[in-house]
């Protein structure tokens, strides 16, 4: 289990908090996986690794989220907090999968679930002239093809660990496909309520996407690593129940130090954060600085083609002590405060950790 909370320098946005409580046991003859997990808005009860051949196996889910979905509760448009556009996301997600080892270190996972949308206003904020999206049901097929060569970590099988310590790499792909039932545009559509008017949510019945990414570590002296994480992502079709959220740091979005959790969404970007990793001499510490760059389209979410380019710098502090993790993170943005100099520019996340094997 964790609490993270994230703050940021900007008094007109709320922070953010997330909770969560996970539950692993291994099946039968120690191979299948059965996880519950609640997660601040999300609850998710997953059975995994059923095999079928030896390099073959079955898994899928049963998923629900409240209210939550991509941070839409928050909304910022062209540097500014607009709570009248904000709404509350909901959806439910029937899933299964085959996972499949070829031959390797290459897998594959090709995966097929029904979702179901349901959103709402926010009370009190959102405007009775905001659009809703279409409480639809959306078809989703995804592939993921993977090539793994990291070294094991523990934070791979204890979630508590929110931040691998990487050596070795990894690189994958994902390719995604959506067909949602019902579709219609939805936003701040109103000229005489709305400036800006939205045009960019107007999803299709047809969505697909591709995302790329990259996980790295080195050793490049005694006690001294550099860590690499890259990701790009192209879709085409979606809207902002689907995008990519891209803010803050921590490990459910894309990391800019100095911008909040999902101040943008995006369906074409790509990402690169590096950073260096000291261990202290005592106890199991790390700490480093880390610097992240973004290139995202419609950054200001005004429905507009072209990218915009933006840099953040930081440090981290990650420390595990028996069966407890503690992380703080945090940076400042030259390039938001550029954008924006009415922003502060800076963020900080803080993790507890706790976990056990029983």
């Amino acid at each position: 289990m964790y609490f993270l909370s994230e703050a940021w320098g900007e008094t007109t946005a709320p922070g953010h908090v997330a909770v969560m409580a996970r539950w692993d046991r291994r099946l039968g003859n120690n191979q299948a996986k059965l996880t519950f997990e609640f997660n601040t808005e999300t609850i998710n009860l997953e059975l995994d690794q059923v095999y079928l051949a030896s390099r073959m196996s079955l898994g899928g889910q049963i998923r629900a989220e409240a209210l939550g979905t991509n941070v839409l509760f928050d909304y910022f448009q062209n540097g500014e907090y607009d709570a009248s556009r904000t709404i509350a996301a909901s959806n439910g997600l029937a899933n299964v999968w085959v996972n499949w080892n070829p031959f390797s270190r290459f897998y594959v996972r090709h995966e097929h679930g029904l979702r179901k949308w349901l959103s709402i206003r926010v009370p009190g904020r959102t405007s009775p002239s905001l659009e809703l999206p279409e409480d639809s049901f959306v078809y989703e097929s995804r592939l993921n093809l993977t090539w793994w060569n990291l070294d094991n970590d523990v934070a791979w099988s204890q979630r508590q660990r929110n931040y691998p310590r990487l050596q070795g790499f990894a690189v994958g792909t994902t390719f995604g496909a959506n067909w949602q039932f019902d579709t219609r545009p939805w936003g701040a559509r109103d000229a005489l309520i709305f400036t800006p008017v939205d045009s960019r949510n107007q999803p299709e019945h047809f969505q697909w996407s591709i995302t790329q990414w990259f996980l790295g570590g080195w050793k490049i002296a005694d006690g001294v690593r550099l860590q690499i994480k890259e990701e790009a992502g192209w879709a085409a079709g979606v809207d902002d129940l689907s995008r990519r959220t891209v803010g803050g740091l921590t490990p459910f979005t894309v990391n800019l130090p100095g911008m909040p959790w999902a101040y943008t969404h995006a369906d074409k970007h790509a990402s690169t954060m590096a950073s260096f990793h000291f261990k202290l001499p005592v106890a199991d510490v790390e700490v480093g600085p880390l610097v992240s760059g973004i290139v995202v389209q419609d950054f200001e979410r005004i429905g507009a083609s072209q990218f915009t380019s933006l840099w953040g710098f930081g440090g981290f502090v990650d420390y595990r002590f028996g069966p407890w993790q503690f992380d703080i993170r945090g940076g400042y943005s030259p390039a938001l405060r550029a954008h924006h100099p009415e922003q502060g520019a800076w963020s900080v996340l803080g993790v507890i950790g706790w976990g056990s094997i029983l």
